[in-house]
């Protein structure tokens, strides 16, 4: 193998790669394989999970293939400044044996080489949809704070198509995220919690369609047309109906509009508490406390009997939450006003919705 490469895209790669396997650096499950193809070196890392394979464009002189550890390549990329490097096949003066070697114009560094043969094997890709990488994208900022870090299924981030529409769905058993796009979408896919960081990165530049589909073994296969991701689908069962847990709109005894931005900024200074309480005691207001602190957001109230008056009268509607569920919603939803439909009863949900699709 002889290769010449840009360093900028060589070291993006391996840092998306190096995300994956420094999660299970055991064995060849930290390894990155290098393989020339056409005009490209192919990068692909796993940790059994994920699987990922980044093209980076390059000068081929001489085809191969090669396997070295995933965190000693970058460690001896990140330094490099130089526009190039050159990648080749050395023997090492003192013991002969062979090594990777990164030039440039000035340095030579030498990397120990794995058994290619040892590498994991890689699942062939299948596809029968496409999204919008943009959609995607949105859909996993949206519901992903949601997603369970666990492997069943609420440990996954459901895309569920419906035919005429599509909605992304996350769960934690404790939060619903969902978010409904107007697009022809017939696939019913669930995306492993792990996969979502790495998705976001590989999705965030692009804006046009990926494919996506099932394959063996239970994985999920995503591309660009150059980039390839494939996360194993670790839940049995199927995804629970998650609208069931949704209250009728006729449930709730008041609603009420405010800005995502008002509460956003307020709820960072409850950042270290366990709980607060939202108090409505005005037709206008409503009041955030916690042990300390204390925050009013304007809002307009509907549904309780306060008089116009009123500003501190103890009316009895309270509602405690986590500040920090709470936040990583408002950090995702964008800005504008929320509609939040609450219920003084413990066992309904709160629903806020930013619109009629989220």
């Amino acid at each position: 193998m002889r290769v010449t490469l840009a360093q900028t895209h060589f070291k993006k790669a391996l840092s998306l790669l190096n995300t994956i396997v420094k999660k299970n650096n055991i064995g060849p499950f930290s390894w990155v394989k290098l393989r020339t193809n056409g005009n490209s070196l192919l990068l692909q890392g796993t940790n059994g999970n994920v699987y990922l394979t980044i093209p980076v464009q390059a000068e081929i002189d001489e085809q191969g293939e090669i396997c070295v550890e995933a965190a000693e390549l970058l460690n001896a990329v990140k330094p490099i400044k130089m526009k190039n490097i050159e990648i080749f096949i050395k023997s090492e003066k003192f013991t002969g044996d062979d090594k990777l070697a990164l030039k440039t114009d000035n340095i030579t560094q030498l990397i120990e080489l794995k058994p290619v043969e040892m590498f994991p094997h890689f699942p062939n890709p299948e596809f029968q949809a496409s999204l919008p990488a943009p959609m995607l994208y949105d859909g996993i900022e949206k519901v992903g704070f949601a997603v369970a870090k666990e492997r069943g299924p609420l440990g996954h981030l459901y895309i569920d198509g419906r035919g005429d529409h599509v909605r992304f769905v996350g769960s934690d058993g404790h939060r619903l995220a969902v978010l409904k796009n107007e697009y022809a979408f017939d696939l019913k896919v669930k995306l492993y919690h792990e996969s979502l960081g790495i998705l976001k990165e590989l999705l965030k530049t692009e804006y046009e369609h990926v494919h996506i589909g099932y394959g063996e073994s239970k994985l999920v296969f995503i591309t660009n047309g150059t980039w390839t991701i494939a996360i194993q689908d670790f839940s049995v069962e199927k995804y629970p109906t998650y609208e069931a847990v949704v209250p009728p709109a006729d449930v709730y005894d008041i609603v009420v509009e405010f800005s995502i931005e008002d509460l956003g900024n307020a709820l960072k200074y409850f950042m270290d508490s366990d709980r607060i309480t939202l108090e409505f005691i005005s037709n206008e207001f409503f009041k955030i406390q916690s042990r300390d602190k204390e925050i009013f957001i304007k809002a307009n109230v509907y549904g309780l009997d306060i008089p116009s008056d009123s500003f501190s009268s103890d009316i009895g509607f309270y509602l405690d939450f986590n500040p920090r569920q709470l936040k990583e919603f408002t950090d995702v939803a964008g800005k504008g006003i929320i509609e939040a439909r609450f219920k003084n009863d413990d066992e309904v949900p709160a629903m806020f919705k930013v619109n009629d699709d989220y």
